[in-house]
């Protein structure tokens, strides 16, 4: 019974975040709604979180190859979107949800899982941008709200996590990798089933 309750608890938290993340309030600035945006869609925020976690515990090779892939993604996000089908979006981002969890889950010695999820992050991350940007509000200020808020939950993680010795984060890595593998599971199931 507990495990019914807490998946449908589960469940109307993921259903209630990606209608929050979308709602655009005229009333309030430009930035505070990319702000918004970026802190209500699970599948923007956990990603970046977990790959702040992957990087910070891989070494510093892998880590700034991340780093550097996951602006080149954004970027790359950025310029595809006009290419892209808006319809396909939702059944894109669960993704990078499965894809950081299994880096994760596989450790820092498979950094090229890493160096891949990093990519499609910041694929995902310009995607939303450019297709998510709200009518009638400067794209800009929009931008910069989504671009700062993605920065600050990507580093403080990542810097909090450089204080510890790698040893100490595989099991906090290993249980985040299989949360996020679990909510983009039921993710991709609330897609499927809309």
């Amino acid at each position: 019974m507990d495990r019914a309750a807490f998946g449908a608890a589960v469940l109307v938290l993921l259903l209630a975040n990606e209608a929050l993340a979308h709602i655009v309030r005229p009333d309030r600035g430009a930035f505070e709604n990319g702000v918004r945006h970026t802190l209500a869609a699970l599948d923007q925020a956990l990603p970046l979180l977990g790959l702040a976690l992957g990087l910070a515990r891989a070494d510093a090779r892998v880590a700034r190859a991340g780093i550097g892939c996951l602006c080149l993604g954004c970027a790359a996000g950025l310029v595809s979107a006009e290419f892209l089908v808006p319809a396909a979006l939702p059944m894109l981002a669960p993704s990078g949800l499965l894809l950081v969890g299994a880096a994760l889950l596989v450790g820092p010695e498979a950094s090229f899982v890493t160096i891949v999820a990093s990519v499609w992050t910041g694929t995902l991350l310009g995607l939303g941008l450019a297709l998510d940007a709200p009518y009638g509000l400067s794209w800009t200020h929009f931008a910069f709200g989504v671009l700062a808020t993605a920065a600050v939950v990507f580093a403080v993680p990542f810097a909090l996590v450089l204080r510890f010795a790698r040893a100490r984060v595989r099991v906090p890595a290993r249980i985040l990798g299989s949360w996020l593998l679990t909510v983009g599971i039921l993710l991709y199931g609330l897609k499927l089933r809309a």
